[in-house]
């Protein structure tokens, strides 16, 4: 493994899982900004635990809509403004309220319509007049993969009218209106934020003692993820750091994937509120935004207060990751097959040269020739091999239409 002079020469733990979205602040219109800074509690007091399931490393909470009696699964995302499937929105009857440009975190954006909900009910407590996206989630294909798991998405804007803690190791949540319901142990760690348009809460940190301010976001299933310029901003004081290089699919946001470099590091100077960290993995890139998600908060009980506009951590004794262990590769469906949409520098497909688009015709003996996108969801789900293998024998087509046989060895990049 090479050490490296801050940015020379680097890539990528994986891709990029973000669903990310944010009012775009120059076009936000006064009625944009009402309809998602408004909202209610009907209780004035409240207090309820509950279960969430886990997808990808998202958390899916159940709700119900309006006047419905049957339960909707929405991803729990303090990322986003909350979302409405445009499927669900038809058969509710929703009106469009106004429309406004919104981004993600691959940088791309749109106009989109906002509606406003009457009622979200978690666990019986009455979220009013909650105003929400209308949103197409099929995008791309792992977006419509997704598509077949949730209905929507609670945002910020409804989190911010209530205290909550996330319990990762018991997978629950807890919801009140005051502080004093949840319990800290004596090693809680405080970190302040400040608040976007819709709520999403921002964290001032320090990298070798630059500023850096990251969103904290439960919609991104990977770590810290830094943008490439921000990152060459930082004063590394010519220390030497551990670094990996990668290209392919380096983002997916709610308006499709983008490629790009992504480069991932060992950071060894780290500064988050009261949490100091001596090492961790980060990864930027061009597409990439300044966000912090769920592999990185899940070694901690977090509570979001924004009463306070404080988070709080409280550790479970495991930390962030720090090491890179990887195939190498990813993949996606295009054009009716499953092709590898990211190499990793030194992976077994980058020394046998393999291009990107080429398709994946089986794994280990299992043929993966005829794909279909609910073949793909499927896989998304379960896993294109055993995660434990340390090595596999991957069948690949080029694009020139060679067949090709490569032994990939699961190795550690960092």
């Amino acid at each position: 493994m090479k050490q490296m002079n801050a940015y020379s020469r680097l890539a990528t733990l994986s891709m990029l899982s973000v669903l990310f979205m944010a009012l775009m602040n120059s076009c936000s219109t006064m009625k944009v900004r009402r309809l998602v800074g408004g909202g209610s509690v009907a209780t004035a007091t409240f207090n309820e635990t509950i279960a969430y399931d886990t997808l990808r490393n998202w958390m899916i909470i159940n709700v119900k809509l309006n006047n419905e009696q049957r339960t909707r699964r929405f991803l729990f995302d303090t990322g986003a403004v909350s979302v409405v499937k445009s499927e669900v929105a038809r058969e509710l009857g929703l009106k469009v309220a106004t429309k406004n440009r919104v981004g993600s975190s691959t940088n791309a954006a749109q106009t989109v319509p906002f509606t406003q909900l009457a009622h979200i009910y978690i666990n019986g407590i009455d979220f009013q007049e909650i105003g929400a996206v209308v949103m197409d989630f099929n995008t791309s294909p792992e977006l419509s993969c997704l598509s077949d798991e949730i209905d929507g998405i609670i945002g910020a804007n409804l989190m911010r009218l209530a205290i909550w803690q996330i319990d990762f190791q018991q997978k629950q949540m807890q919801l009140s209106h005051q502080r004093e319901a949840f319990s800290f142990s004596e090693d809680t760690i405080h970190m302040p934020f400040k608040t976007s348009h819709q709520g999403t809460p921002h964290l001032t940190t320090k990298i070798y003692g630059t500023k850096v301010r990251f969103g904290l976001d439960t919609g991104k299933s990977t770590g810290i993820g830094i943008n490439k310029k921000k990152f060459q901003s930082i004063h590394f004081n010519n220390d030497t750091i551990r670094a990996s290089r990668g290209y392919g699919i380096a983002a997916i946001g709610v308006y499709g994937s983008k490629e790009d470099t992504l480069y991932q590091v060992q950071l060894t100077n780290l500064q988050l509120g009261d949490l100091s960290l001596d090492t961790a993995l980060a990864s930027f890139s061009d597409a990439s935004g300044n966000l912090i998600g769920n592999q990185f908060w899940k070694n901690y009980r977090l509570t979001l207060d924004w009463q306070q506009n404080r988070a709080t951590l409280d550790p479970y004794g495991s930390r962030p990751m720090k090491t890179l262990q990887s195939t190498g590769f990813g993949y996606t469906f295009k054009n009716g097959e499953l092709v590898i949409s990211f190499i990793q520098d030194g992976s077994s497909l980058h020394k046998a040269g393999v291009p990107l688009g080429s398709q994946i015709i089986s794994i280990d003996g299992q043929n993966y020739e005829q794909m279909t996108q609910s073949v793909f969801c499927a896989i998304r789900r379960e896993g294109l091999y055993d995660k434990n293998a340390k090595s596999l024998t991957m069948t690949v087509k080029i694009p020139n239409g060679g067949i090709q046989t490569i032994t990939i060895e699961q190795r550690q990049f960092l």
